[in-house]
């Protein structure tokens, strides 16, 4: 199922809008370029996201489906659904 990142998901945040966001530094963290280890799934994405921005909670399994693609990591919804 794809993703509809024009999802309004917290005060006019889209899921598109907190993906270009959170991106620049989920790339970071992936590149070993921050004191947290890279994501090893999509579990792990999201729940950076969900601890990282709490305003971005009801958001943060699509956009880290986003991002699992990107990382070339396993997005199995269940496994991290809540």
């Amino acid at each position: 199922m794809a993703v509809n990142v024009n999802k309004e998901v917290w005060e006019g945040w889209t899921v598109g809008a907190i993906y270009k966001d959170v991106k620049p530094i989920a790339d970071m963290i992936q590149r070993g370029e921050s004191w947290k280890k890279p994501f090893e799934s999509c579990k792990d994405i999201a729940d950076w996201i969900k601890n990282d921005r709490p305003n971005f909670k009801k958001g943060a399994n699509d956009v880290a489906k986003l991002l699992a693609k990107d990382y070339g990591l396993p997005a199995k919804a269940k496994e991290y659904e809540r």
